[in-house]
């Protein structure tokens, strides 16, 4: 049981790293007052004794050309300065250009983390955003839908978080005008608000919001869950992985038509699936 619930952060972890470069490259742009098309992407793997991987690094180019490194944390880490350090350390030497990095916290904890480092030979410091500590409505104002999702992990200002959650629904639903793309908004800021514990009322929101006309084979999630099927059935047999699908949906208050939509499994297979769960 213990190993199934690792594989699961796991993944999940992957997921989030992969949702947060592509939702916080606005951010990035935004933050550095730089153009999207002024970012190239670099190879972001650094080779120690064990090799580990940076979460994003792009070159910033033009007449000033520096690097920004950017690391993602869902909990805190006593060590991640002196690991700040080995990544501006790599970057600077393999790049030759001024490194600018940024930690952006998304944990639920109080942020305890270093951003420094002092010693008699050796001054270092760089950059943490806490995004607890930003005022929900600062990110929910933007036009930007990557930023309305961010919202979520924001500062709350004591408000009810029902409230704020179907505040964000509605923002998106003002800012996003595509419903395959809103799709996939919605599914972003499920996986987001895991983060706080708030997933069993934003799926219980989206639900309920009435969006019409969709064919579900197109949406994004749907596409999701297809791949999800495939790597699962290469690897624990089709069948088998089918049903793991399928108890995750169910798991998440995911209808039966909505789930046999989506795995190809029978009703009565899935009803037998939901006793489990």
């Amino acid at each position: 049981m213990s190993k199934k619930k690792t594989t699961n952060h796991q993944d999940f972890d992957k997921v989030l790293k992969e949702l947060f470069i592509d939702l916080f490259l606005p951010f990035i742009s935004e933050e550095y007052g730089i153009k999207k098309e002024n970012i190239g992407v670099i190879d972001t793997t650094v080779k120690r004794t064990q090799e580990r991987r940076m979460d994003f690094a792009c070159k910033v180019l033009g007449d000033d050309e520096y690097i920004i490194q950017i690391e993602f944390q869902t909990k805190n880490d006593t060590l991640i300065h002196y690991r700040m350090l080995d990544y501006y350390e790599v970057l600077a030497r393999n790049e030759g250009l001024p490194v600018k990095q940024l930690l952006i916290y998304v944990g639920k904890l109080k942020m305890t983390m270093k951003d420094y480092i002092e010693h008699p030979n050796l001054k270092f410091n760089f950059k943490i955003a806490n995004l607890s500590e930003i005022n929900y409505h600062e990110l929910l104002n933007s036009n930007l839908p990557e930023s309305v999702m961010l919202a979520i992990l924001g500062d709350f200002q004591n408000e009810n978080p029902k409230q704020v959650i179907s505040t964000i629904l509605h923002r998106l639903r003002v800012v996003v005008r595509d419903d395959i793309f809103l799709q996939k908004c919605f599914f972003r800021l499920e996986i987001l608000s895991e983060l706080r514990n708030l997933e069993t009322e934003t799926i219980k929101q989206i639900r309920n919001m009435p969006i019409t006309g969709i064919d579900i084979r197109k949406t994004y999630f749907y596409q999701e869950v297809q791949r999800l099927n495939r790597e699962e059935g290469r690897e624990i047999g089709i069948e088998e992985g089918l049903e793991r699908t399928a108890i995750n949906l169910l798991k998440k208050g995911m209808t039966i038509d909505f789930v046999c939509e989506c795995t190809g499994l029978s009703k009565l297979k899935v009803k037998e699936l939901q006793k489990k769960v």
